[in-house]
């Protein structure tokens, strides 16, 4: 309504769209920096089953011989 009484609508929106913006990629910045590390605990016990799933089965056969 303000900017629409001024006369400024576009300047008051863009503003507006700036603000939101910025607030959007804070937002996301945020939930990256949580995410990453929990991110990479998760892939590291990922390789660390697959590892073991592979290196098992040889032990195993070393074993037997």
């Amino acid at each position: 309504a303000t900017g629409e009484k001024i006369g400024q609508l576009e300047f008051v929106l863009e503003k507006v769209a700036t603000f939101y913006k910025q607030e959007v990629d804070d937002v996301v910045n945020t939930i990256s920096v949580l995410i990453e590390p929990i991110l990479i605990v998760v892939l590291g016990i990922g390789v660390a089953i697959l590892l073991v799933a592979i290196l098992m089965p040889i032990y195993n056969l070393a074993g037997v011989m």
